[in-house]
This record gives structure tokens, C-alpha cells and sequence, in this order.
């Protein structure tokens, strides 16, 4: 073996890396690993700004989307007050429909009973046995 193939051939201790060392290359090569070297610097830095754009715009998108549910949880807090509002309103009414009912019912019992209880005297059983005939 000469001395180039046993410089490409693998390290053969575990402490032996190889370098990238500079002093290696060409002039040309070095102006070439520069230039490279910069424009994936400078791609690395757009897809950070296009990254940082994107998260801006998705973030700006769910703030929009944030205030228009606040929106909708407000106007649906509202139309809950008025629909609480009407309900009780009408459990009012038929609270009160049902009290006069009961009054109006009773009233009634009331008015027959003493009906009742009149009807049972001896002249107006007499009275009803006369309309009878």
C-alpha cells in the first residue's frame, strides 16, 4: 500500500476524527465552501422569516377566530338573560292563571254547597218536587 490509500482508509482508533480543516483546500475550493456556506445561511434565515410570517399570521387568525366566539358567547349570554326573562314572565302568568283557577274553583264549591244546603230546606225540596210535575 502506498502512502494515499492508507490516508483514505478509515481511522483505525476511536480518538482519531476526521477534520474539516480549511488549510486542506484550495483557494478555489475555499471561495467555493464560502459561497455555499452563505447561501445556506442565507436559506436557513428565510425559513426562519417565512416560519416567523406563517406563526404571525396563524396567530393573528386565531385571535380573529378568539373574538368572534367571544362575540357569539356574548350575544348567546345575552339572548339566555332575555329567554331566562321570558320564562319567568310566563311562569308569572300561569302562576297567577292557576291561582285565580283555584279561586274561581272554589268559588264555585263554595256557591254549590250553599246551593246545596239550601236546596235542602223543606220548602225547597217542596219546590222541587212542584217543578217536577
Amino acid at each position: 500500500m502506498d502512502d494515499s490509500s492508507q490516508s483514505q482508509a478509515a481511522p483505525s482508533g476511536p480518538s482519531k476524527k476526521r477534520s474539516r480543516a480549511i488549510s486542506n483546500l484550495t483557494e478555489e475550493q475555499i471561495q467555493h465552501k464560502r459561497n455555499v456556506d452563505r447561501r445556506a445561511q442565507r436559506a436557513f434565515r428565510q425559513r426562519t422569516k417565512d416560519s416567523i410570517v406563517n406563526l404571525e399570521q396563524q396567530f393573528s387568525q386565531l385571535q380573529d377566530t378568539a373574538n368572534q366566539r367571544e362575540q357569539q358567547l356574548l350575544a348567546a349570554r345575552e339572548q339566555n338573560k332575555k329567554l331566562t326573562h321570558h320564562l319567568e314572565t310566563i311562569l308569572d302568568l300561569v302562576s297567577t292563571a292557576l291561582n285565580q283557577s283555584r279561586d274561581v274553583t272554589r268559588s264555585s264549591e263554595d256557591y254549590g254547597r250553599r246551593k246545596l244546603e239550601s236546596s235542602t230546606t223543606p220548602r225547597s225540596i217542596a219546590l222541587t218536587a212542584y217543578d217536577r210535575e
